[in-house]
């Protein structure tokens, strides 16, 4: 920040100082230098401050796209983005790897399938079988003799016998936008959504870019978000509806 005195300015500089700071601290005969010379030298070897990061626009979400949630537009800020700029949905979650892993990779707390060999059944050793890890303990091991002692009495923990594991679950579409769907399945678009500009009077028109084509006007609040939630109604109605059908929306306020 500045200062009337420049020998009173103040400079933003890291907690831990870095190698140039610690470098510029060791003047040619600093012996003779007071504090005072050698504290600036090292002020003025600080890097440069992070740049404050400014809102310029704001972004209107859907419910959709949280799990669980319905086709209800809600008025709260998602993140800071540049009016105009177009939305699209995040890849999918990465999918666990499929097939047998080690049993030693396996997590608590999901039914899995199990493998294991038999010694005593040469000709046939194959085992497969459900169980459940929790706190360390495979529930059906855990079972199987947990019955035989007295009650209230746990006995030692058996080791359970499984090699591999592999995850439940069902064959479904994994393709991310922008990639090539899978042989007869169609690509889903992007979700809908309105881009409102932040900064200037308080009410708006917003352009809606539907494929280059501009489909409706928008009269929407900006500025506050106080009141953002009297036009959740609205957007709920000319935006929200719309969402499902994957079509995607530019803003640009005027």
């Amino acid at each position: 920040m500045t200062h009337p005195n420049p020998e009173q300015q103040w400079k933003m500089a890291p907690v831990e100082p870095t190698q140039e700071m610690l470098e510029a601290a060791y003047l040619p005969n600093a012996y003779r230098k007071d504090s005072r010379t050698i504290y600036r030298a090292m002020i003025d070897a600080t890097p440069p401050a992070p740049a404050e990061p400014q809102a310029v626009g704001h972004v209107f979400t859907m419910e959709a796209l949280t799990p669980g949630g319905g086709m209800k537009c809600h008025a709260a800020l998602h993140r800071d983005l540049p009016s105009g700029t177009l939305l699209y949905l995040a890849p999918p979650p990465q999918q666990p790897a499929q097939g047998w892993q080690d049993i030693a990779t396996v997590s608590e707390g999901n039914l899995v399938v199990v493998y294991w060999e038999d010694p005593t059944d040469p000709a046939n050793p194959e085992r497969y079988d459900f169980d459940y890890l929790e706190d360390g303990t495979w529930m059906n091991h855990h079972d199987r003799y947990e019955h035989m002692l007295i009650a209230g009495a746990h006995g030692l923990k058996e080791k359970a016998p499984y090699t591999h594991w592999m995850a439940l679950g069902k064959p479904g579409i994994n393709f991310a936008l922008g990639t090539e769907p899978a042989q007869g399945q169609d690509a889903k678009e992007p979700e809908r959504f309105v881009v409102l500009k932040a900064s200037g009077s308080r009410y708006a028109y917003v352009n809606d870019t539907l494929l280059g084509k501009t489909v409706k006007r928008y009269d929407i609040l900006r500025g506050g978000w106080i009141n953002a939630e009297l036009h959740a109604a609205r957007l709920n109605r000319d935006v929200a509806m719309t969402a499902a059908q994957g079509d995607v929306v530019q803003g640009g306020g005027k």
